[in-house]
């Protein structure tokens, strides 16, 4: 799988975002199939941002989980089509890519019809700031890229100041590209004191 574009360009789109005021961009929708990414085998109808409840939204909560949802019409049926999406940060890194793997349709061909599919990220997986989503399909055999939309939504992860994300009680900048909530555990072995102990 290609990259789709350079570092910089997705640096560029997710700046854009931020200065256009486009980081409110949660939804996009192509109304008319002719004008919609895709070619004769599937088309591009829609792409938005939801959370667990169906709002679509721009802001998450980093302790949400949040559905990156892409909605398709397949045109010709016989494709075994992989819906993805890229997620990119405000800097223009790519945090991710993820693959549609629903074993209900993975490697199996998806009749003519219309689609929606989405792929959750769980809470406290992303750090905070603007995710740039690019949305794509694919077919493995024969390799096609049908689309890639690579600016086709965006949302802000907002973090926690409450203690309990996986920031905890720190208050500085934390970098990094995701910020898990690990699961940690902790021995303590007590041994006596030196004023204690006998010699």
């Amino acid at each position: 799988m290609s990259a789709h574009d350079s570092p910089q360009r997705r640096s560029s789109v997710a700046s854009a975002y931020l200065k256009d005021g486009l980081g409110t961009s949660a939804a996009r929708e192509w109304n008319h199939l002719s004008g919609a990414p895709g070619n004769d085998v599937v088309r591009l109808r829609a792409v938005r941002i939801r959370l667990e409840g169906g709002q679509i939204t721009d802001a998450v909560d980093i302790r949400r989980a949040v559905g990156v949802e892409i909605e398709y019409q397949v045109l010709r049926s016989g494709y075994a089509l992989c819906p993805y999406y890229t997620l990119d940060n405000e800097e223009g890194v790519r945090v991710f890519v993820a693959l549609d793997q629903d074993p209900a349709w993975r490697r199996r061909p998806r009749p003519v019809g219309h689609y929606v599919s989405t792929g959750w990220i769980p809470g406290n997986l992303l750090s905070e700031g603007t995710m740039v989503v690019g949305a794509a399909m694919k077919t493995e055999e024969p390799s096609l890229l049908h689309f890639y939309e690579p600016d086709a939504a965006a949302f802000q992860v907002i973090d926690s100041r409450d203690g309990n994300s996986a920031r905890g009680d720190f208050s500085g900048h934390l970098p990094g590209i995701v910020r898990p909530l690990l699961n940690w555990t902790t021995r303590f072995l007590q041994t006596s004191s030196p004023t204690s102990r006998q010699t």
